[in-house]
C-alpha cells in the first residue's frame, strides 16, 4: 500500500512542476513581448505571429485587419498596431456565446 501513497506523491510533485513550466513560460513570453517592444518597433509577418502567440497561417488569415507598412517587398507591421488589435478583440469573460445556431458535430470513430 505504501506504493501507492508514493504514486500519490508523484503525481501532485508532476502536477506542481506542471503548473511552474506553466507560469515559467508566461513569464518567458511575456519578457519576450516587451524585448519586441523596447527592440524593435517593427515586426515582420513572421515576428508579428509571434508577439500575437499565433501561428503564421493564423496570422496571415487576420493580417488585413492589421495597419502595415511596405518596405520594398515586405509588409511592417507596428507593434503599437498588434497590441491594439489585441484590445479591439478582446472578448470579455463574461461575454455570453450563443450556441444555438450552431450546426452539430460529426463524430468519427477511430479505429
Amino acid at each position: 500500500m505504501d506504493i501507492y501513497k508514493e504514486i500519490a506523491g508523484l503525481r501532485a510533485d508532476v502536477s506542481s512542476l506542471k503548473t511552474i513550466l506553466l507560469d515559467l513560460t508566461k513569464a518567458v513570453s511575456t519578457i519576450h513581448c516587451e524585448n519586441y517592444k523596447r527592440e524593435k518597433r517593427f515586426l515582420n509577418a513572421q515576428e508579428a505571429a509571434v508577439y500575437l502567440e499565433i501561428s503564421e497561417s493564423s496570422f496571415h488569415r487576420c493580417k488585413e485587419k492589421i495597419p502595415f507598412v511596405k518596405k520594398g517587398k515586405r509588409f511592417m507591421y507596428k507593434v503599437e498596431d498588434l497590441d491594439h488589435y489585441i484590445e479591439k478583440n478582446a472578448v470579455s469573460a463574461d461575454k455570453k456565446i450563443d450556441f444555438t445556431n450552431v450546426s452539430k458535430f460529426k463524430v468519427y470513430a477511430t479505429a
